[in-house]
């Protein structure tokens, strides 16, 4: 008896290849999905953290914030002379790489002031907060936020925002 030999067909093989192509962009598609909603927490992770370390200093200054400068590298009118939050809060967190945001990608923020999160100086410094709750007296605002949109996968925001009292949201209340 003669044994027949049979071999995958141009077509087939096509088929096959294209099966895989397809599957290859799904599995990618869900991969980078689920690492931007790690960094978009591991990101509020780190701004809870500064808040820990915020509210040991709010602690010491009878719940006043610090006055700091929003962009170190590039102070605004005013601002020339004021210490960073890093640096206003160095004694009070042990690992500066908490004002890292993971989707600070290229680390240029960070890499130029030392951090990936904007104070919001205008509006917070040397304000004073609730001390039962740690929240702003007088407005309900965000006192840091990602220096850029970081998190383009959150559909509504691109940004995270900590409140005075720990709160971290990936849109800004009122808004």
């Amino acid at each position: 008896m003669k044994q027949q030999r049979t071999a995958f067909t141009l077509t087939e093989l096509l088929v096959a290849i294209a099966i895989i192509g397809i599957l290859a962009a799904l599995i990618t598609t869900a991969t980078s999905s689920s690492m931007g909603a790690a960094r978009r927490a591991s990101c509020m992770n780190n701004l809870r953290n500064i808040a820990g370390g915020l509210n040991m200093y709010v602690h010491t200054t009878t719940f006043r914030l610090p006055y700091c400068t929003m962009s170190p590298s590039n102070p605004p009118a005013g601002e020339e002379n004021m210490p960073s939050i890093v640096e206003t809060l160095n004694g009070y967190l042990d690992n500066k790489k908490v004002f890292h945001c993971p989707g600070d990608l290229s680390a240029t923020y960070y890499t130029r002031d030392g951090t990936s999160y904007e104070w919001q100086s205008s509006l917070v410094n040397g304000r004073l907060l609730d001390a039962a709750s740690l929240k702003l007296i007088g407005i309900e605002r965000f006192i840091m936020m990602d220096t850029d949109n970081f998190h383009p996968d959150t559909g509504e925001s691109a940004k995270n925002y900590l409140y005075a009292d720990g709160t971290v949201t990936t849109k800004p209340k009122g808004l």
